[in-house]
């Protein structure tokens, strides 16, 4: 499970969230998102397609990290943090793989995470990036433990 579904149990880590990566001061989720990428280990290697965007999603290019948005994903899900591959303008790779990973924040922000936890996630993401399966269990105990943090009905 993942901050992306509608769960009591607080689980996974949609951190994709990292979506956050967006254009510059459009909206608190966007300042979150810049704040997210400019802290990433990764940052200057990943590049945003189209530059940024205007809304709480963003589109990154994977292949300079060496590796298919398809196995992003598939290291992400098992790391219970929920992101899509996505094809990205002039993508060469066929649909099932394609080069991009499309992130979002509406599932981390509705949790009441901010900047701080965008690191966190962003980190969690660098990570999986750079040590693929090596990283799956620390990050899948990290996740658990952020969802912990902020439950999705707190009230219950």
């Amino acid at each position: 499970m993942s901050f992306f579904e509608n769960t009591r149990k607080p689980v996974g880590l949609g951190g994709k969230i990292m979506v956050a990566m967006m254009n510059l001061g459009h909206s608190p989720v966007a300042r979150w998102g810049l704040q997210f990428l400019n802290a990433a280990p990764d940052a200057k290697v990943l590049r945003l397609v189209s530059g940024g965007t205007d809304n709480h999603l963003l589109n990154v290019d994977v292949m300079s990290m060496g590796k298919t948005g398809a196995e992003v994903q598939e290291l992400l899900d098992r790391a219970n943090i929920t992101a899509n591959k996505n094809a990205i303008p002039f993508d060469t790779l066929p649909v099932r793989q394609t080069s991009g990973m499309r992130f979002g924040t509406p599932a981390v922000t509705t949790r009441g995470m901010r900047e701080t936890e965008m690191h966190e996630i962003g980190a969690m993401i660098g990570r999986i990036l750079r040590e693929g399966e090596d990283a799956l269990d620390m990050t899948r105990e990290q996740t658990v433990a952020l969802c912990e943090r902020f439950p999705l009905y707190p009230q219950m």
